[in-house]
């Protein structure tokens, strides 16, 4: 039997089931027939050995083997049959067997039977195709070692075959039969031979493959991940797209929407109203962070269709009472109705991340610092939906000031955030987390007395959002010098939203700026390539913090600066108390600080765009670090004098002449004419003078001036703010010096007024201060002072018709375009107290012919210094007059704000000119005859105005004093020359009144200390000598003066002290301030 089988293996042909007929031998040593290999190789288009797989150049040479002929004729007429074939051989050639037969022979030849079989071949092919998963590891080694055995019992099978061949019995010519089976057997020695070393060949080719295949596989994995990224971002696209549709921000994102479309006084002002559709959403949004009201991250739009509502009532007003089985059972209904109630609304950070997509990079800026002042979290990294980028707004940072406070020391200092080392904190989440990561870090930033970065709890939000995940958000804490602090140092830190391993880009480059990393980690989804993933974080030098969402003590949870945390049933304070803990741990060992400014040169490296690259951004920067370049080669206290030579000792001498010009207090026995011909000489004199120093101009006016006459807008207005940002950079540190040294001299001298020391020492230290005051004043070089050096030309230039030049006669022009493109434009000089009323005619008159002859109504501000008056105008505007402790607006500034086209039918006016004063009562002014330049400041604020906003803060009655009197004595000279003045007082941070009877005392007492004012102010300003008569005018109560109901004018209003931006945003709907016409009498 084992003769028979091994004549068959080696007879057989492996494709079909017969003897061979017209037998081939392959280079490998396997023999097929002539038609079976044909056709196999004719079906595959491969020419390779259907048995050992191996592969050929070229198809072989085919001759028929008559040796093997002849064997298989003995074969047959022996009686023997053919074995088993090479099945997937055998389904190749039969299936193009199939394909060669017409269908009408195909169909006849079908029988059950046959079917059965071919069903048998195809499981049997299967089979071999996919061995066992436990079977494959021994699969080449098990094929290797039958191959061997199989070539020693052929060639004993090949001396049988021999003898059966030739014919010869033993002892019949032993040497012909000697040496014929000798050189038999060394040829199939050799074939043998070569079919081992063709399965060697076979086991190594195999192993490549392997290897190969690995790669191929890691090859597709990739070209997998790319496409798969490619329909995420296309999906991606589809739903911002949709976004923007449902928010009415499709037009606005294609062209972008800039400053002045966000700064609108808009219907929503008006009256309080809640959004009623989507498309309502980004302008109430805008109204509200412009204000600085927190709350404007929590707006969200429920839309219920009308039918569904209606349905709903009905199912209320039929509802039954259940048994208490089918109260506590599940009901689906009900759950899908809740589901079809809470399913439409938008989520409030896409529509923040919406509104950011469609903003300019200076609209973007602006909203940026307004997020910063309402103590929310910042976009530092932003995917972009319609691309793979990724994008690092460091423009949008330029904006932001952080102060830090030194506990020990007590020295404070404000500095760009982009500027400032400090070490930064990442915090990254692995997969889902019962625990929310935001919830986590705002009790660690503020022990959850705030919401700087939104949360899972957050009133508004919802599982499905579109614009979040991927972004990763920055906040800073800020360190008060308390010891209450949580921290001592100013610290950033950044929030990566969604799974950490979705966005290996963000990842990667948190990875290389972070001074402590934070990881949010679920250990019952955990996988091996989740620590692959982490393997990183751990090789990383910096400290490494893992929070277990799932687990509550973790046993050696330390390993060096490694440290994990359970957060599981944990006490929220214990919790944040031990996070605050380990953090100020791992930044005393870590020591890496990092600026905002170095973060975006890693940004490139890694692929992000980074905003500020592009061309007109680049081109004003190069403009204005040119015109830095100028300043800086002066020292501190020479730049002034040397590039801004109109505004120094000569110009303040002309101011004086002029306001002699007009009140003539120096004229003794000089006729008018002859005295005010003086004057007029003097002031001549004095420009010409100034015109000397002045022109030809020096080399940062002429550069300036070109630069603003001859490039695009886009590039001014990047020129302006990159100047501003460069020369708060030369100030940053000169100032804060001389600023520390007033201050401590200050002190000296506070120490020894108390010590009764004598007063020269006293006087002595009061010189010292007002020369520090004067060297402060001096080193102040910033925008505001070129722009107004650019006025003082155009002033000059008119008052002398000596210079020509078209460059000269567009400053007006190149003012108004500022103006109108939201900067604010100095009204009146704060140094010299004086208005520069040609150079302000002129601008006017250009912003007449550039808008056409639109209403304006002009709303202006008075108060005492540091009640908040510029931080009241900026939250009910938008807008951003520069806000900080003690005489911070010098002079005054007007900003012009569009109505929206919606309402000037009802309001009666086009535009609104905003204007913001300085303080009264300064203390820097106490020995400057502050008196009457309050006096002179309140009269030209309030004859200014169509209506002038009061600003009164807190309840001492000494500030409530001096506040009254000086506006009592403006509003009686208005009413001189036949003015009708309008006001409104602001009363802020009043204690809360609940009765009436409360309210009615307090209104009270507010119109006789009116009255008392205005029976008061009129003897000391009229009475040069006593016996004098009061006017009959003076006799008047206030109500005469200024028409004022007590009982409708004066509203209380209730609130949190410390949210002005609340207030503010209720005085503006409650008050309805807007409505202006009802104020202009």
């Amino acid at each position: 039997m084992e003769t028979n089988q091994l004549n068959s293996d080696q007879l057989t042909c492996p494709v079909c089931l017969e003897f061979l007929q017209d037998p081939a031998s392959l280079p490998c040593g396997h023999n097929y027939c002539m038609k079976c290999i044909q056709e196999y190789w004719h079906q595959t288009e491969v020419y390779n050995c259907p048995q050992c797989r191996q592969k050929f150049p070229s198809m072989p040479g085919l001759a028929k083997n008559i040796l093997l002929a002849n064997l298989v004729e003995n074969m047959k007429q022996a009686g023997f049959s053919g074995s088993s074939p090479d099945e997937y051989a055998y389904a190749v050639t039969v299936r193009a067997r199939k394909v060669n037969v017409p269908e009408s022979e195909s169909e006849n030849e079908e029988n059950p039977q046959q079917q059965a079989t071919e069903r048998e071949t195809t499981w049997k092919i299967n089979e071999y195709r996919a061995p066992k998963k436990e079977e494959k590891n021994g699969f080449v080694t098990k094929k290797v070692t039958e191959g061997t055995e199989d070539n020693r019992r052929k060639e004993g099978m090949m001396e049988t075959n021999i003898e059966q061949h030739t014919g010869m019995k033993d002892g019949e010519n032993n040497d012909y039969v000697m040496e014929k089976q000798n050189k038999y057997i060394q040829e199939k020695h050799g074939t043998n031979k070569q079919t081992e070393n063709h399965e060697q060949k076979e086991m190594t080719e195999s192993k490549c493959m392997t290897e190969h295949g690995n790669d191929q596989k890691a090859i597709q994995t990739e070209s997998a991940r790319k496409i798969n990224d490619k329909a995420v971002k296309s999906v991606k696209e589809k739903e911002f797209i949709s976004l923007l549709e449902k928010l009415g921000l499709k037009e606005p994102y294609k062209k972008s929407m800039c400053k002045t479309d966000a700064i609108v006084i808009k219907k929503m002002a008006l009256c309080e109203i809640r959004p009623k559709n989507n498309k309502d959403l980004p302008y109430f949004y805008l109204e509200r962070l412009i204000m600085m009201d927190y709350r404007m991250r929590y707006l969200f739009c429920q839309e219920i269709d009308s039918s569904t509502a209606s349905e709903s009532q009905k199912n209320r007003e039929t509802e039954v009472d259940l048994s208490l089985d089918e109260f506590f059972s599940d009901n689906c209904e009900d759950e899908e109705e809740v589901d079809t109630h809470q399913s439409g609304h938008i989520h409030p950070m896409d529509l923040q991340m919406a509104l950011l997509h469609c903003s300019d990079d200076f609209l973007k800026q602006y909203l940026y610092s307004k997020l910063y002042l309402c103590q929310y979290a910042l976009p530092f990294l932003v995917p972009d939906p319609c691309s793979s980028n990724i994008e690092f707004p460091l423009w949008a940072f330029h904006q932001i000031k952080i102060s830090c406070k030194d506990t020990n020391t007590q020295s404070s200092k404000v500095s760009s955030v982009v500027q400032t080392d400090m070490p930064l904190v990442s915090f990254i989440r692995l997969g889902s987390s019962l625990v929310s990561k935001s919830h986590i870090m705002n009790m660690v930033l503020n022990r959850q007395k705030h919401n700087t970065f939104f949360h899972r709890h957050c009133k508004g939000s919802r599982r499905d959002n579109v614009l979040i995940d991927g972004v990763v958000e920055i906040a800073w804490f800020s360190c008060g010098g308390r010891k209450d602090d949580v921290f001592e140092d100013c610290i950033a830190f950044t929030n990566l939203h969604g799974d950490a391993r979705q966005y290996d880009k963000q990842v990667n480059f948190l990875l290389q700026i972070s001074a402590v990393n934070v990881v949010f980690i679920s250990d019952s989804g955990l996988k091996e390539q989740d620590k692959v993933f982490l393997k990183k974080f751990f090789d990383s030098p910096q400290p490494l913090i893992c929070l277990h969402a799932d687990k509550e003590i973790i046993k050696g949870s330390r390993s060096g600066q490694k440290i994990r945390i359970g957060l599981k049933n944990r006490n929220e304070a214990e919790l944040t108390e031990e996070i605050i803990s380990i953090l100020k741990h791992c930044l005393s060992v870590s020591k890496k600080t990092i600026r905002i400014e170095a973060c975006s040169d890693i940004a490139v490296r890694h692929g992000f765009v980074v905003d500020e690259e592009n061309k007109d951004c680049r081109e004003g920067r190069a403009l204005a670090e040119a015109v830095v370049c100028l300043v800086k080669d002066k020292s501190l206290l020479e730049r002034k004098e040397a590039f801004l030579p109109l505004q120094g000792h000569m110009w303040h001498k002309w101011c004086q002449e002029d306001k002699e010009l007009y009140r003539l207090k120096q004229k003794g026995n000089k006729s008018i004419e002859q005295y005010r011909s003086e004057i007029e000489g003097r002031k001549k004199r004095i420009r010409e003078e100034q015109l000397r120093r002045a022109f030809p101009l020096n080399d940062l006016m002429k550069n300036l001036i070109d630069i603003l006459h001859s490039h695009s807008k886009p590039i001014k207005m990047y020129f302006l703010q990159w100047l501003k940002v460069f020369l708060d950079e030369l100030l940053a540190d000169s100032v804060p010096e001389l600023q520390q040294l007033y201050h401590k001299t200050w002190l000296q001298m506070q120490t020894l007024q108390n010590k009764l020391i004598s007063p020269n020492e006293i006087s002595e230290l009061q010189a010292v201060l007002g020369e520090l005051s004067n060297q402060i004043s001096d080193c102040i070089f910033d925008l505001k002072h070129i722009l107004r050096e650019m006025g003082q030309i155009f002033e000059a230039s008119q008052t002398v018709k000596t210079i020509d030049g078209n460059c000269i006669a567009s400053l007006p022009g190149i003012a108004t375009e500022l103006l109108i493109s939201g900067h604010p434009l100095e009204l009146m000089d704060g140094d010299a107290a004086h208005v520069p009323v040609k150079w302000i005619c002129s601008v006017l008159d250009k912003v007449q012919e550039k808008l056409g002859d639109v209403r304006l109504f002009v709303l202006s501000v008075l108060g005492l210094q540091s009640s908040g008056k510029s931080t009241l105008l900026n939250a009910m505007f938008g807008l951003q007059f520069d806000v900080s402790a003690g005489r911070c607006t010098r002079g005054a500034f007007m900003q012009l704000i569009k109505v929206d086209d919606e309402i000037q039918a009802e309001i009666k006016y086009d535009y609104i000119l905003v204007v913001d004063t300085e303080g009264l009562r300064a203390i820097e002014l106490s020995n400057k005859k502050s008196l009457s330049h309050d006096n002179e400041l309140a009269t030209f604020v309030m004859g200014l105005g169509n209506i002038t906003v009061i600003n009164i803060f807190g309840e001492n009655p000494s500030e409530i004093q001096d506040i009254l009197q000086i506006s009592v004595q403006a509003f009686l000279r208005m009413k001189q020359v036949n003015l009708s003045p309008s006001c409104l007082f602001v009363h802020q941070n009043v204690e809360e009144t609940g009765a009436k009877d409360k309210n009615m005392e307090a209104r009270r007492r507010l119109q006789e200390k009116l009255d008392e004012m205005t029976r008061l102010k009129p003897y000391m300003s009229y009475c040069a000598t006593p016996g004098t008569e009061v006017p009959v005018t003076a006799k008047r109560l206030f109500n005469k003066v200024v028409f004022l109901e007590i009982e409708k004018d004066v509203k209380e209003k209730s609130f949190d002290p410390n949210h002005l931006e609340k207030y503010s945003l209720e005085q503006k709907q409650d008050s309805k301030l807007f409505q202006l016409q009802n104020y202009v009498r």
